[in-house]
C-alpha cells in the first residue's frame, strides 16, 4: 500500500506541482542532456558489457545507476555546499530523471515481466500515473499550482520522502547484510565515482558557467535513486542488490 501511494499518487502530485513552473534557456542544455547520457551508458554498460549477470541483475544496476536521488539528497547537497542559486539547474536535472523514470525505465521493467506483463508494455507506460500527471503538467498554466492546489501537492510530495524510508527500511532489515555483494560494488563503483568522473571529463573543459558545470556533476554523482528502487522492490525484481543499491549507497 506504501508503493502504490508513492507511484499512484505522491510522485504525481510532484511532477504537477514543479514542470508548469519551470522556465527553459540554452543554458540548461547540459542538466537537460546528461541525465539522458548517463542512463543510456548505463544501459549500455550493463546490458553489453559487464558478463556473468542475471536479467534482473541488468535492468536493476542499468535503473538504479542511470537515475540518481537528485532531489532527498541531491537538493540538500547543492543548497548546503553552493546555495540555494544552483538550485534551478538541480531541478532541471531531476525532472529529466523523473521523465525517464516514467518512461524508458518503466518500459524497461514492463518488458522485464511475465508474459502477461509483457502483453502491452507501451500500454502501460501511457497509463503509468507519473507518466500521465508528466503529461497533464506540461499542457497546464502555472497558474493553476498556486495558491490552494499547490499547498496541497506540496504537502501529497512531501511525504515522498517518510514514506520511501519506511518501504526502504523495511528491505533493509529484510535483506542487508554487512557483507556487501560483488554486483553492488560493481553498481556502487560505477554510480558513484565512474559516472560523475565521466561527466567532469565531458564538461568541465567546455567554458560553461561554474554555477551549471558544478550543480551538474553533484547531481550526477548522487545515490541511486529512491523511486526507482521503489518500482523495482513493488515487482520484486533483483529485491536484494535493489536494496543494497540504495542503501550503501546513500
Amino acid at each position: 500500500l506504501l508503493n502504490k501511494w508513492i507511484i499512484n499518487i505522491a510522485l504525481p502530485a510532484v511532477a504537477i506541482l514543479v514542470i508548469p513552473k519551470l522556465e527553459f534557456d540554452i543554458g540548461l542544455i547540459i542538466p537537460i542532456i546528461t541525465p539522458i547520457g548517463l542512463f543510456s551508458l548505463s544501459y549500455l554498460v550493463f546490458f553489453h558489457l559487464i558478463p556473468n549477470l542475471t536479467q534482473a541483475q541488468r535492468l536493476a544496476l542499468t535503473i538504479l545507476t542511470g537515475l540518481g536521488n537528485t532531489s532527498f539528497l541531491g537538493f540538500p547537497f547543492i543548497s548546503f555546499y553552493y546555495g540555494a542559486s544552483h538550485l534551478p539547474y538541480a531541478v532541471i536535472f531531476d525532472q529529466v530523471g523523473f521523465l525517464i523514470l516514467a518512461t524508458v525505465a518503466q518500459l524497461l521493467i514492463n518488458k522485464s515481466g511475465d508474459a502477461v506483463n509483457k502483453t502491452n508494455p507501451l500500454k502501460k507506460v501511457i497509463t503509468f500515473p507519473p507518466f500521465v500527471a508528466l503529461i497533464v503538467a506540461f499542457l497546464i498554466p502555472a497558474a493553476w499550482t498556486d495558491g490552494i492546489p499547490g499547498e496541497v501537492l506540496s504537502y501529497i510530495g512531501q511525504s515522498i520522502s517518510p514514506v520511501a524510508m519506511i518501504v526502504v527500511g523495511y528491505h533493509i532489515a529484510k535483506n542487508i547484510v554487512l557483507k556487501i555483494s560483488k554486483e553492488a560494488w560493481i553498481g556502487l563503483g560505477y554510480k558513484l565515482v565512474f559516472a560523475p568522473f565521466i561527466v567532469l571529463l565531458c564538461i568541465y573543459f567546455i567554458g560553461l558557467p561554474e554555477d551549471i558545470v558544478k550543480t551538474t556533476i553533484i547531481e550526477a554523482g548522487m545515490s541511486p535513486m529512491i523511486s526507482a528502487a521503489i518500482l523495482l522492490l513493488d515487482r520484486n525484481i533483483a529485491s536484494k542488490l535493489t536494496t543494497e543499491l540504495l542503501c550503501w549507497g546513500i
